[in-house]
């Protein structure tokens, strides 16, 4: 997932969400960064990349990952109704997020 921007993981997410039964629980452990001057200077680079070779949107295996904060609000934005980030481990991350009609256990 960490090679899609913001808008392109708001619109998975919400298939993803549909997709999932009445007591869905979706669990991503990806890549993610700390701060979001961080991934702002990765989607930079991406697009001067993308704007040099005059190459389309998705061309490039490139790494754009969100920060902390802006994985957790697309998940959110996306309308799964809790989303918690559940650990780190090096420059991965965990965030468990539920089906609005799911309860935690």
């Amino acid at each position: 997932m960490h090679h899609f921007g913001y808008k392109q993981k708001l619109s998975l997410y919400k298939k993803i969400l549909h997709s999932l039964g009445v007591m869905g629980t979706y669990i991503e452990a990806n890549y993610v960064v700390d701060t979001t001057i961080e991934e702002m200077g990765l989607s930079k680079k991406y697009e001067s990349l993308r704007s040099e070779h005059d190459a389309p949107d998705g061309f490039y295996h490139f790494d754009l990952p969100l920060s902390i904060d802006n994985q957790q609000a697309v998940l959110e934005e996306a309308v799964f109704s809790t989303v918690r980030y559940h650990a780190r481990y090096e420059n991965s991350s965990i965030f468990v997020s539920r089906k609005p009609t799911s309860k935690w256990r």
